[in-house]
């Protein structure tokens, strides 16, 4: 209990960064088995992409009734009655799926005109209807794979479309190198999801895709939650010799309560949904919570375990830190060499001080220009010190020639043996 009243009020310090190597391997070997099944098993797509015709019918007390002949006698046919009955017009079903109260759907391949009405006669008679009113009771349709194929491609594209778009966003509200590990949770989070799917053999409807998408959106929130805790976490820290590392690590933990239970709410109305449709029978539902669950808690872990410590992998944002020193240095050396002025006229800081700082800045986004404009400002400022200390401080370079000066004109006060400066060429001249 006391480790959780710490996460829950903010007082956690977990090594999250310092044991990156675990989570990112881990990370890696799961994406890797879902490429691994992705290969080998496949997925169980339906009969939306692959095409293929689909028979519906009900065997509720009275459906399917005309004027001659009463309709279904509601008695619920099992499964393998089904089967056997789609069989006996030479069509082997692919699934059989009992949808709410009393609808039953056969999915099959793709078959001819003939052969669909045949199917729809032998169905009608698990239910007790003659073939005559067959076609008042199951209706069939034919899905192309050429419609198929289109849903496909356009999910693709909407899936390219949209990870293009949140490089650029990121990118431009934070750091090319956050839009990289973004990235990389985001391709962890598809491959797990679609991983899942093809271990299990759960069927990828066109409902598996939209929730794919809306996947995609919450792991990026979940992203961009701890990207801005970042960069704010940086700003504060702007000018402390911080290791990069630890920064971050102190930004995860910030955060870290507020990503679980951001998870843990969106989860609650996910799980029932997913109740909600096993209980009613909707495949459609299923498919789309199925997929949702999947999806939040594979963006849970990539948004804490792996897009931050990709950040830290990556380098620390600012990438003139380093560029910043050398110039620091450089105006050391130079100053160095300079006879300092005195203390009363110095109004402003060295610039090779200026120079650590802006290299050690905590607060920099990464931005090269920035660093360069900020380097530039500080040696002009520095010069214009140098300027007016020239102007204000005279006697630190003229003090030196006025006492020369005396030295020079009074025989009484130089030192025995020396001869003043310019004295023995009027001398010369007089002779």
């Amino acid at each position: 209990m006391g480790a959780f009243s710490d996460l829950y009020r903010g007082r956690n310090n977990y090594d999250i960064v310092g044991r990156r190597r675990i989570w990112l391997t881990a990370a890696v070997v799961a994406s890797v088995l879902s490429i691994v099944s992705l290969i080998v098993v496949g997925l169980n797509l339906s009969i939306d992409f692959k095409g293929g015709t689909v028979w519906k019918y009900s065997y509720a007390q009275g459906a399917g009734a005309t004027d001659g002949q009463g309709g279904a006698n509601g008695v619920k046919p099992s499964e393998g009655d089904v089967r056997a009955a789609a069989e006996r017009a030479g069509v082997t079903p692919e699934k059989v799926l009992f949808l709410g109260s009393d609808q039953i759907e056969v999915q099959a391949g793709a078959v001819d005109a003939a052969t669909a009405r045949q199917v729809s006669a032998e169905l009608a008679g698990t239910v007790g209807l003659s073939a005559q009113n067959a076609p008042s009771l199951v209706s069939s349709t034919t899905i192309s794979p050429t419609w198929g194929g289109q849903v496909s491609g356009k999910a693709l594209r909407a899936l390219v479309i949209f990870l293009i778009a949140v490089s650029i966003y990121i990118s431009w509200r934070f750091e090319w190198k956050m839009a990289v590990a973004a990235f990389a949770a985001l391709a962890h989070d598809i491959l797990l999801t679609v991983g899942v799917y093809s271990v299990t053999r759960f069927t990828v409807a066109p409902a598996t895709v939209i929730a794919t998408l809306t996947i995609l959106g919450y792991s990026l929130y979940d992203d961009v939650v701890v990207f801005d805790k970042l960069k704010e976490t940086s700003k504060l820290a702007s000018g402390l010799r911080r290791d990069y590392p630890q920064l971050v690590n102190d930004s995860l933990n910030q955060v870290l309560m507020r990503s679980l239970n951001t998870s843990f709410s969106t989860l609650l109305p996910i799980g029932a949904l997913l109740f909600g449709g096993v209980a009613m029978g909707s495949e459609t539902l299923k498919n789309f919570a199925l997929a949702l669950l999947i999806g939040v808690l594979a963006g849970t872990y990539s948004s804490i375990f792996i897009a931050t410590p990709i950040i830290v992998i990556l380098g620390r944002p600012g990438s003139t830190s380093q560029a910043a020193m050398k110039v620091a240095r450089r105006m050391n050396e130079a100053e160095s060499k300079v006879d300092a002025p005195p203390r009363s006229t110095r109004t402003k800081r060295p610039t090779a001080e200026r120079m650590a700082e802006i290299a050690g800045d905590e607060g920099d986004e990464g931005d090269d220009s920035g660093n360069a404009d900020e380097i530039a400002l500080a040696e002009s400022e520095e010069a214009a010190t140098r300027g007016a200390t020239q102007k204000k401080a005279p006697g630190a370079s003229s003090g030196k020639a006025q006492a020369s000066r005396p030295a020079s004109k009074s025989k009484k006060g130089r030192p025995r043996g020396s001869r003043p400066a310019g004295g023995g060429k009027k001398k010369r001249k007089k002779k």
